[in-house]
Order: structure tokens, then sequence, then C-alpha cells
């Protein structure tokens, strides 16, 4: 009976996280417009190995490798407001989807920057097998000097 009720609780919290996220997805979604990656026809990877403050670009450039030797390496997301000038015509309900991936066993910290904030487990976590995690940044205001935006942690694989 015990294994019945921490089941139930645990899948309480899995659908309550699920019906959090679908409700903040499907809000952004109604208005949402891909953007096409203003700073190459591919992905750019960004080699990171060190704790490091994002720029707009190499956010934008769609994947950040990680080989930190410390665990916990914190990288920092860039300002709202710089992801916001780094997009061309850019509006509210814009998005972007960066992959995160791991060359090594130790997880790190995203780490959220003034308005741009972070939903979702910011440990990304790494391993000898490295794993991959999907990030999707939605531009929610691009008013001068009040710019925000939200980086929704999708999942990693495993």
């Amino acid at each position: 009976m015990t294994e019945q009720v921490l089941y139930s609780r645990k899948n309480t919290n899995i659908e309550a996280r699920r019906a959090n996220f679908e409700t903040l997805y499907n809000a952004v979604r109604a208005t949402a417009v891909a953007v096409s990656n203003p700073n190459a026809a591919a992905m750019v990877a960004t080699p990171l190995s060190a704790a490091t403050n994002l720029t707009a670009a190499q956010l934008l450039g769609g994947l950040i490798v990680w080989d930190d030797t410390a665990a916990g390496m914190a990288i920092t997301l860039p300002t709202a407001a710089a992801t916001v000038a780094a997009i061309p015509n850019c509006r509210v309900g814009d998005y972007f989807d960066t992959v995160w991936y791991a060359e090594t066993a130790n997880a790190i910290v995203i780490t959220a920057n003034g308005t741009f904030t972070v939903v979702g487990d910011t440990t990304l976590v790494g391993d000898a097998n490295h794993r991959g995690t999907l990030v999707r940044c939605i531009i929610t205001n691009v008013t001068s000097t009040t710019e925000a935006a939200v980086a929704l942690i999708i999942g990693q694989d495993n």
C-alpha cells in the first residue's frame, strides 16, 4: 500500500508540472512565431568549459556544448534586452530552440539574468553517455527597457 501511495503522489506531481507547462506553452503558442537563426544557416556550437555569461548570439546559435571539469558550473543567460535586440523585427511570442549538450559527466546550472527567466529544472545533468536538453526561449515583452523572455527547460534525453 505504501508503494501505491508514493507512486500516486509522484504521478500527481508530474501531472501538476505538466499542466503548468501546458498552460504556459498554450498561452504563448497562440501567437508564437518561430524565429529563424539570424546568425547562420545552420546551428553554431558554443563550447563551454568554465562558468560564463552567454551572449545573445551564442544562445541564438542553437547549440551549447559543455565540457566542464567541476560540477555545478553556472551558465548565465544573456539579458532579455540583448536577446530581443539580436532578433530582427522581434515580437512578443517569438521563440527559438537551443540544444544544450553534455560532453562530460558533470552537471551545469542555467542561471537567469534579470528579465530572462528560467522555467523548469535549472540543473542540466551530464553523464558518461552524454545528454542533450532542449531549451525553448520565448520572448514575452519587447517594450524598450522592459524586455522579457522565458527559457523553458523542455527536457533531457536519457
